[in-house]
């Protein structure tokens, strides 16, 4: 079964495209990486950096 990955910048249409090509082919669309994985909270990265010992100048930084 061939496979079509479609690449681009923000908002040109890389989703609508893949939806149409899906409907006229009748087959699935597979969401990509930002659809799949849920990205960390940025608070959460600082604060585990914190923890680690690595200063931020965050205002999550626990060590202030």
């Amino acid at each position: 079964m061939p496979l079509i990955c479609l690449e681009g910048a923000s908002a040109v249409g890389k989703t609508t495209t893949a939806n149409e090509i899906a409907k006229a082919a009748g087959v699935y669309v597979i969401p990509g990486a930002n659809l799949l994985f849920e990205r960390p909270k940025v608070e959460s990265v600082f604060r585990e950096a914190s923890r680690a010992g690595i200063h931020t100048d965050s205002p999550f930084n626990e060590s202030k």
